[in-house]
């Protein structure tokens, strides 16, 4: 099947060449894999019985002033396990109208993600607030 949920195959063969002739790499790991594989690359930093509470946020740009509260408030957690993501989205995603699907947000250019884990349930509270 060309072109799986995550695109083409050949597309990202071209798409990834410039990265790929950066160095003389040893090994190249870079390549399709199932869906559900994708998927299970993040289950060792998972594992089961983890307690965990996100917060997310679409936004259009990344302004000093809030990449400075999101790193304050991530410094503060009690979790040593815990998260932060800076994820840029981008166009492609705009492309698509929200009317579209079920998915909306398609005009935001960031997501930030706190992602706050912790194994002991007595630590809830002060990992949650």
């Amino acid at each position: 099947m060309a072109g799986g949920f995550m695109g083409d195959p050949e597309e990202g063969e071209v798409e990834l060449a410039p990265v790929k002739q950066i160095s003389a790499s040893k090994v190249d790991m870079m390549g399709p894999i199932p869906y559900t594989a994708l998927q299970a690359l993040a289950d060792p930093l998972n594992p089961p019985h983890l307690n965990n509470h996100w917060k997310n946020q679409f936004m259009d740009d990344l302004k000093d002033e809030t990449v400075e509260a999101v790193r304050k408030y991530f410094l503060t957690s009690t979790s040593p396990i815990s998260e932060l993501h800076f994820e840029y989205v981008g166009k492609g995603v705009s492309e698509v109208s929200e009317e579209e699907n079920t998915f909306g947000h398609r005009k935001a250019k960031w997501i930030v993600n706190i992602v706050v884990k912790w194994d002991d349930p007595r630590h809830t509270e002060a990992n949650v607030s």
